[in-house]
């Protein structure tokens, strides 16, 4: 008998796969048969027709291919094909049914049926005398002896011994009839050996027909105690009693085919492997074996999510402690074995019918992964191509998943949505070839099952493509997951791409600047963190086309007439030499830095209006005179969005949609009208500190140009605040300012002053356009700063010192005072000035004034911590220092 776990056996090339025996393995015999006979019930078969209404597949006993199809489909390529009416007697007539039937053809032929034993009982399905009759006139009693013949049967003669309802038999009545199957199993078999010359046997041992949901009649997940079922006064054998015999009786039969019918078929010549199902004890070392259910469950509940202990812990007895409460985990119609567990089954006997260790790596989850995605190999031989553009010094490991582990617990642990409907692929492979189309890594079996897993490590950057494909003729789909690691993680890297469709694979968050130099019109993948997107030669004329995603980039062409399309975030565009199109729509503020007469901006995705429309005066479109590109949705110009910032002076050419046709359009550069001013002044309060209940609802609360005032959360019980947040609707920001633990640049006064005099573009330092100080203030002023709490609190977390806290706090009132009444004055020229000029002089009599050298106060505060850290009021009377502005 052959049982190798691992080993150094070679593997075993067989020219053809032969299988045997019971629904466990039947390829779709009994629903053939069921067809046939169309209007009969098959009441007595023992598991009814595997129907596709009820969710079976192609005749299978399960929802996809079993273990034998599996294991068939990896030896020889193919699974196997069902038999019927082959050799098919009708149990009444006892006369083939189909005698004009041909003998079939093939070196897959699969003549088991579902409900079948070893000797017929009651069931019109055929046993394995009739089986093996009907193998032996197929090949006309001349077998081939490179053939591999597989056998799985006697579940059904358990159950027949240990019914769901009515008397069972004793032990000792039991164990005979175990016996007797015994031997008619070894004599069938012998004769496929002496008579037909069948020499590679595989025969997998007993399952635990004990642990079958059915024997749990009242479905509560718990075998129940012996009990007077029908209330007659007699106590009859309860759930526990029965499940325990169809164990101990499950494992007779078990060891009898190890101890007789394996013995007696080797001493025949033949060469027999066995795989047991079930554990045991080896009847000659004493030693425990583990059946390859067991050897799975762990992993079955890992591809669950389910903690294996959660399934027992009882040495030996995960299988039957709580099984019942995740039969389905095993089960796909509490019997048979589902798509998933017959893959690792398969996986388990394939390594042991081949002597190959039998290693199980997990899938990665989703923290690990970088890259992922779903496909499907629609036709038998088909093979999806990946090409990846790859970082020198770095190590990528690929793992193709297939119906082994895609379980919906891991498709959401991989952030992937559900798979496409039909069949999951039951046996991935990849194959990695370089540049040159030569294989430098491939894999079939690492991962979990039939799985495929492979790393590579990449010594010279190039491109790779991976082929994944299926073994054999399987069909289905898969999903596919990339994990990179090295120096396309830990430094910049330059990717040159000639091939449109390559990955370039770069995580969120990776160090150093990483750029895509490409050679043909080219996209970023989605999650590829790229910080260039250029082509790769500036000089060139080509027509090469540029596209991003969600991420920001700089985006630079050559001296064709280029595409740039940023896509999502903040990107740069320089489209150098030729006539380029700047793509906008994304939700990021792009900026367009080398616009020239010939150039055109696309807001096509953003932009569409009735045909003949003029989207200037219609307040659709307007470039300002600093630069701003701005889109109102709705027309009418009272909702302006800035969706980029441009260079130059001149007029720009704008596309768009007009009656679904597109449109270009050349604007010149207005001036803005929005009152930004009180907006800025606005930001300026929330900035230092102050928080309130934000502007009344009214045009100019609503101009989306401004800084609006965020609600801070206060607290009942302190003077401090939780936060203080500012909203940017587009262009207007307060600066950032310092926290109170770092050396500030400029006084407070100074900051305020900033804050009115150059509001700042949403993408903060990359552009200011300057109010001139004082400018003047909207009507609307006074009455929104009415609207600010009375109360004025202190940032939270800012302070180092606590000691601070008082000294700043004594300073609130009279600043808030300051605040209010220079608003209260009515807009004006002077209200700047005013502000700073009520604010009280220090003791040294110093009084503060604009500084002249504001653009540079403002460079500076643009670069220190961002505005969120927070600036405290009460900071105005610690840090106000005219010497400072000076």
């Amino acid at each position: 008998m052959r049982v190798v776990f691992s080993g150094g056996e070679g593997v075993m090339a067989y020219s053809g796969v032969f299988v045997f025996g019971d629904s466990l393995v039947d390829a779709g015999n009994a629903l053939k048969l069921a067809e046939f006979y169309g209007d009969l019930t098959f009441s007595d078969l023992p598991d009814g027709a595997p129907s596709a209404s009820r969710g079976y597949f192609q005749g299978r006993f399960s929802n996809g291919y079993t273990f034998a199809d599996l294991l068939a489909n990896k030896e020889i390529g193919t699974v196997t094909a069902p038999v019927f009416p082959y050799g098919y007697e009708d149990p009444w007539l006892d006369i083939p049914i189909a005698p004009w039937a041909g003998d079939p053809s093939g070196n897959n032929l699969n003549f088991a049926y579902g409900g079948a034993q070893i000797k017929q009982g009651s069931e019109v399905v055929s046993d394995l005398d009739t089986q093996t009759d009907a193998f032996r006139d197929a090949v006309d009693g001349d077998a081939d002896v490179n053939a591999l013949h597989m056998v799985t049967v006697g579940g059904n003669d358990i159950r027949s011994i240990v019914p769901t309802t009515g008397t069972i038999f004793s032990k000792t009545a039991a164990y005979a009839r175990i016996e007797s199957r015994a031997d008619i199993l070894l004599h069938e078999l012998s004769q496929l050996v002496t008579m037909d010359g069948v020499k590679h046997i595989l025969i997998t041992g007993m399952a635990d027909v004990g642990l079958v949901e059915r024997y749990d009649l009242n479905k509560d997940n718990v075998f129940g105690p012996d009990t007077d079922l029908n209330n007659d006064g007699v106590i009859e054998a309860g759930e526990a009693t029965r499940s325990a015999a169809a164990t101990d009786y499950s494992r007779y039969l078990d060891h009898l085919i190890r101890t007789e019918v394996i013995p007696g078929l080797e001493a025949l010549g033949a060469t027999v492997s066995y795989v047991p199902l079930m554990d045991y004890v080896d009847e000659t070392t004493g030693q425990a074996v583990t059946g390859a259910l067991t050897a799975n469950l762990n992993t079955i509940a890992l591809l669950n999510g389910i903690r294996p202990d959660e399934l027992g812990e009882t040495p030996g007895e995960q299988l039957r402690e709580n099984l019942l409460l995740y039969d389905n985990l095993l089960f796909f119609d509490g019997l048979h074995p589902n798509a998933q567990a017959n893959a690792l089954l398969g996986s388990f006997m394939h390594a042991q019918l081949n002597g190959a260790p039998w290693v199980e790596t997990m899938p990665l989850l989703a923290a690990d992964v970088d890259y992922r995605s779903v496909a499907t190999i629609a036709s038998a031989g088909e093979i999806d191509g990946l090409v990846i553009a790859t970082a020198a010094g770095s190590s990528y490991t690929f793992q193709m998943l297939g119906v082994s582990s895609l379980t919906p617990y891991l498709l959401a642990q991989l952030g992937l949505s559900a798979l496409p409907t039909g069949p999951i692929l039951g046996d991935p492979r990849l194959n990695l070839l370089s540049s040159s189309g030569a294989s430098v890594a491939a894999d079939d079996d690492s991962g979990a099952g039939f799985d495929a897993t492979l790393t590579f490590n990449v010594t010279a950057a190039g491109t790779y493509t991976l082929q994944a494909a299926a073994v054999g003729g399987l069909t289905g789909s898969y999903a596919l997951t990339v994990r990179v690691d090295g120096a396309a993680v830990s430094s910049g890297n330059l990717y040159a791409v000639n091939n449109a469709s390559a990955l370039v694979i770069e995580g969120a968050g990776w160090a150093g600047i990483d750029t895509v130099s490409a050679s043909v019109s080219y996209a970023l993948a989605a999650g590829s963190a790229i910080e260039v997107l250029q082509t790769g030669n500036a000089k060139g004329k080509g027509a090469i086309n540029l596209t991003g995603n969600d991420f920001a980039q700089q985006l630079i062409g050559n001296n064709g007439a280029n595409v740039l399309d940023g896509k999502g975030g903040a990107d740069d565009y320089r489209g150098g030499g030729g006539n380029d199109r700047f793509v906008l729509g994304g939700d990021g503020v792009d900026r367009i830095l080398d616009y020239v007469n010939g150039d055109v901006v696309d807001l096509s995705a953003l932009v569409k209006v009735g045909a003949g429309t003029n989207v200037a005066a219609g307040g659709f479109v307007r470039v300002t005179t600093t630069g701003k590109i701005q889109v109102d949705a709705d027309g009418g110009g009272n909702g302006w969005a800035t969706v980029a910032t441009i260079n130059g002076t001149g007029s720009v050419a704008i596309r768009y949609l007009s009656g679904g046709t597109t449109s270009t359009a050349s604007l010149g550069r207005v001036t803005e009208t929005s009152p930004a001013g009180t907006f800025a002044l606005a930001g300026m309060i929330a900035g230092s500190g102050l928080s309130g209940p934000g502007f009344p609802a009214g045009p100019e609360a609503a101009d989306t140009d401004a800084v609006t005032l965020a609600r801070s959360a206060t607290s009942a019980t302190t003077v401090m605040i939780a936060d203080t947040t500012l909203a940017s609707a587009s262009d207007a920001q307060m600066p950032p300012l310092a926290s109170s633990t770092q050396t500030l640049p400029l006084s407070a006064g100074a900051a305020l002053t900033s804050a009115v005099s150059r509001p700042q573009v949403s993408d903060a330092g990359r552009s200011a356009e300057p109010l001139d100080a004082g400018t003047a203030l909207s009507a609307a002023a006074p009455a929104a700063a009415m609207q600010l709490a009375p109360s004025i609190a202190i940032p939270a977390g800012i302070f180092a010192d606590a000691g601070m806290e008082g000294r700043m706090v004594q300073n609130i009132a009279e600043v808030g005072r300051v605040l209010l009444d220079a608003l209260s004055n009515g807009p004006g020229p002077g209200t700047v000035e005013a502000l700073l000029d009520a604010l009280p002089a220090r003791a040294d009599g110093a009084v503060p004034t604009i500084p002249a050298a504001v653009a540079e106060a403002w460079a500076t505060a643009s670069a220190i911590v961002p505005m969120h850290a927070g600036f405290g009021l009460g900071m105005l009377g610690e840090h106000y220092d005219a010497t400072a502005l000076a």
